[in-house]
């Protein structure tokens, strides 16, 4: 009966102990198996991943080097040496361990020289024309033309870079580098984690254009059932059977076109052999069946000689194992209980779940370690899509996207102000068919029209284009802008179009500057031109005015009263000549004017009164002037002149009577304020305002009204020099004038003048020299390039009792000093001469010579503290021309009676 007992229990205790003891031994080899596949097929994902991350920087880095070498002052000038140029090619060879070969072509497509022998003298390639055209051209990986038969050299990418003279900017040479995959793969080698078969990179018809597996063909099919990159990427990890029937882990990554810079993706293929694993795994089985039968063997032996003593330990231990089996790893099988067989059976239980148990925590962790890595990853990429969204927000160009339904799916907020848009387009069913119409209703121009619609009824076209919009601002008002407009299809990786990509900028405020650099520019030229004509004028006056006055001298008698009569009219039409150079030098900023502190209060108030005696009754003259203005350092009489000039234009515009208003205050002009007039500034400034309702200015003509010349007025009743001396005198006070005027409402001109912290007003009161009598039978070189001036005043200065020697020029005028200086008394000096001009003359006189009195004489006004500051040492006097013979009188006699008066 006992033996049937100990067969019953063996029996009962083989189907309750050890049916779970081999369901838990599968259900764990299954697990530790799946788990460590898992974390294997993991374990090679992530490398691979470094290792395109490492494909990518090595890219990056080769063309960063290129964009270096392209701007290589031995490669770009055009007189440089060949060898060294070649030298510097070898030694960057040295440096730059990505590439194999720097060659340099001439345009012709014949080689010049190359760090390597090459068996072809000529590039015959689409991607060397392209450069030859200016345009960075990159080839496909080929096999290298220069490799030998038998040559195991992995392929090649051929970059062609255009080298432009560093002086014309014209292309003179072409620089082809070779980019090496062989080296690419050592160095990807250099970082492969040993356990790794290999690594297989591939372009995206699947062909082998680099391997780390010794010996592996390029430009072949890597596996004949998947030729290119959808079908290795839509299952990116795995197991992989390979033709010969070897079975690897595998993983792939995609490096893109953008990356590879080569044009189109390559494939980053990551191989490891499964027999570490499968090894593993083999004794891993073993190591259980060893267990399983071990555990069996011992329950038979107990079963049959304990009997009922071991019972309860199997018990126990049955328990035990049913809850590890439901999940339960902290379970464990009570040791020291019955046989010594039993005991020794739960202990190897024990160790065996303690084993298991150590596997699951180490599972956990490296489960643990990859969560982490993912949201580090996901937190870096919150920042980055943050980043990405604030420059989006904060980009000073409109965009708008919008997806391949034409929907608009992101707008930012200078996209909308621009175009005076509804704030939220994607929720509203805004598509670009609305925002075609949109731009199409307010391009002013019809050809930009035209051209935008043609442009834009593509879904593939590429459209940039410059063109003026009208804007609606609120209700009826609207605003003219111009905008650069650039608008491309988004192309994804599967080269579909994937929406549309639209970037606007206001281009309204630059070309407004440019506008008005422009017209100052001109105004600069034309001020060059008035001021060359007045100088020629000047003298042409001189000669007329010259002779009149000696006619005048002359003291006609009683029977030529009419004679008298026309040249008291000549002399009147002379001096009205004479007065118009003046306003041509002062536009031209040529004239000398002497500045004081000025109330520009009282300037407006003494024009003010004026106008009111001598204008239509009909017009009424207001002031509203600063109660307390600030003191600007101008002349008067010449601030005057711009406000009365003002004033007569606005009178001329209210025929039939209105309103002027002359205004002061005081302006601080900010830096914004300054950038939108050429010759503004920023600070404190004096700004007159003449303001009128009258006619108005339009708007055609409103970018002339300073030129000189320029009037609307009818023939004979106006010079079209009135605004043009304005704006001259203004520039040369440091100031600007600006306008505003409307067609029908009037037209109100700003004169800005710098503000000055000097508070004496006084100044010198001119005093209008007297006639003094002829001279002491002096005599005085005249140095004068024009005969009819020179003429002129030697016939005047002869008629007061000088001897007269005249020269044409300041090398004659030496001569005749150097020859004659002991007798000359004085000497008058021309600015404007060939040969050498007046200042070079009379450095030469005050150096080479003893000193000698010397009087200037121009038709420009000379500042003698400037001429004082460019030639170290002042003339004794200056004349104005045209002359008039008691001014010039005057002076001549002056400056030789302080001569005369300093040697005694």
């Amino acid at each position: 009966m006992s033996s049937s007992l100990r067969k019953q229990f063996l029996g009962f205790m083989l189907f309750v102990g050890l049916v779970p003891l081999v369901s838990l031994s599968y259900l764990m080899y299954e697990s530790i198996g799946n788990s460590i596949r898992k974390s294997e097929i993991e374990k090679i994902a992530e490398l691979n991943r470094e290792r395109t991350k490492h494909v990518e920087m090595l890219m990056k880095r080769a063309k960063e080097d290129l964009g270096a070498l392209q701007a290589n002052p031995l490669l770009t000038d055009p007189n440089g040496d060949e060898v060294m140029a070649l030298g510097e090619l070898e030694r960057l060879l040295a440096n730059y361990r990505l590439f194999s070969d720097f060659s340099v072509y001439g345009t012709d497509k014949r080689i010049k020289f190359s760090t390597n022998i090459h068996s072809e003298a000529i590039d015959h390639s689409v991607e060397f024309r392209d450069a030859c055209n200016g345009v960075e051209a990159v080839s496909n990986p080929e096999i290298p033309r220069t490799r030998e038969e038998g040559d195991e050299r992995s392929l090649e990418v051929s970059v062609y870079l255009p080298i432009r003279n560093k002086y014309t900017a014209d292309i003179q040479t072409v620089l082809k580098a070779s980019l090496d995959f062989g080296r690419i793969s050592d160095l990807i080698t250099g970082v492969t984690n040993e356990t790794t078969e290999g690594l297989i990179l591939m372009d995206h018809r699947g062909n082998v254009i680099s391997s780390s597996i010794e010996g592996y063909p390029v430009k072949e099919k890597f596996d004949g059932n998947k030729t290119n990159i959808a079908t290795w990427t839509a299952v990116p990890t795995g197991k992989h059977v390979d033709v010969h029937g070897e079975e690897h882990f595998f993983s792939v990554n995609v490096i893109p076109a953008e990356a590879t810079q080569v044009g189109s993706p390559w494939l980053l293929l990551a191989l490891e052999p499964t027999t570490d694993v499968n090894r593993f795994l083999s004794q891993l089985k073993k190591m259980i069946l060893l267990i399983t039968v071990f555990t069996i063997a011992c329950a038979i032996f107990v079963g049959a000689v304990m009997g009922e003593r071991i019972s309860r330990p199997v018990i126990d231990l049955n328990e035990a194992a049913r809850a590890v089996a439901g999940g339960d790893l902290e379970k464990r099988a009570v040791e020291g209980r019955g046989v010594k067989e039993v005991s020794q059976l739960a202990k190897s239980f024990n160790q065996m779940v303690t084993e298991l148990k150590g596997h699951q925590e180490r599972l956990e962790f490296l489960v643990s370690k990859r969560t982490v890595k993912l949201r580090e990853s996901e937190a870096q990429l919150k920042i980055s899509a943050a980043r990405l969204q604030a420059a989006f927000n904060n980009s000073l160009d409109g965009i708008l996207l919008t997806d391949e339904n034409q929907n608009v799916v992101m707008s930012n907020p200078v996209f909308i102000e621009m175009l005076n848009l509804p704030d939220n387009l994607e929720r509203i069913g805004f598509n670009e068919m609305d925002l075609r119409e949109y731009l199409l209703e307010r391009v002013t121009r019809k050809k930009d029209r035209k051209e935008l619609l043609q442009a834009i009824l593509s879904p593939e076209a590429v459209f940039e284009k410059e063109f003026d919009i009208t804007v609606p601002i609120e209700e009826e008002e609207t605003e003219d802008r111009v905008v650069s407009l650039y608008t491309t299809p988004i192309i994804g990786d599967d080269e579909d179009t994937g929406g549309r990509l639209w970037v606007m900028r206001d281009l309204t405020e630059t070309r407004r500057l440019e506008d008005n650099l422009r017209q100052s520019q001109k105004m600069e030229a034309i001020g060059t031109l008035a001021g060359g004509v007045a100088h020629d004028f000047n003298n042409l006056l001189t000669g007329i005015t010259g002779h009149l006055s000696l006619l005048d001298m002359e003291h006609l008698g009683e029977n030529h009263a009419n004679n008298k009569d026309l040249l008291r009219h000549a002399l009147q039409a002379s001096g009205r000549a004479t007065d118009l150079v003046k306003q041509l030098l002062g536009f031209s900023r040529r004239s000398h004017i002497e500045l004081r502190p000025c109330n520009a209060n009282e300037v407006a108030t003494e024009v003010s009164e004026l106008l009111r005696h001598s204008i239509n009754p009909s017009i009424t003259i207001q002031t509203e002037l600063h109660s307390d203005p600030w003191l600007t350092l101008c002349d008067p009489s010449l601030l005057s002149q711009i406000i009365m000039n003002m004033s007569v234009n606005a009178r001329d515009a209210m025929p039939d009577g209105g309103n002027i208003t002359l205004s002061s205050e005081n302006r601080v002009v900010s830096a914004e304020e300054a950038l939108a007039h050429p010759d503004a500034k920023e600070g404190r400034h004096v700004c007159i305002t003449v303001a009128d309702d009258g006619e108005g200015i339009p708007r055609a003509i409103q970018k002339k009204i300073f030129d000189p010349f320029f009037t609307t007025k009818e023939q004979g009743k106006g010079t079209g020099l009135g605004l043009a001396t304005c704006f001259g005198i203004a520039k040369q006070l440091g100031g600007w004038i600006t306008f505003e005027s409307e067609p029908g409402e009037g037209t109100a001109f700003h004169i800005y003048l710098p503000w000055t912290e000097k508070t004496d007003a006084s100044s010198e009161t001119e005093t209008k020299p007297e006639f003094v009598g002829k001279g002491k039978n002096e005599t005085l070189l005249l140095v004068d390039d024009e005969t009819v001036v020179r003429s002129v005043a030697e016939t005047l200065l002869r008629k007061l009792g000088y001897n007269i020697l005249t020269a044409g020029d300041g090398v004659e005028a030496l001569e005749i000093y150097e020859e004659k200086g002991s007798e000359i008394d004085l000497v008058m000096l021309d600015m404007t001469m060939p040969r050498m001009s007046g200042n070079e003359t009379f450095t030469h006189l005050r150096e080479r010579f003893d000193y000698v009195p010397v009087l200037i004489c121009s038709g420009y006004l000379v500042d003698l503290k400037t001429f004082q500051d460019e030639n170290g040492t002042v003339p004794d006097g200056f004349v104005q021309k045209p002359y008039q013979i008691e001014k010039m009188a005057a002076t001549v006699r002056s400056v030789l009676d302080h001569a005369e008066t300093a040697a005694a």
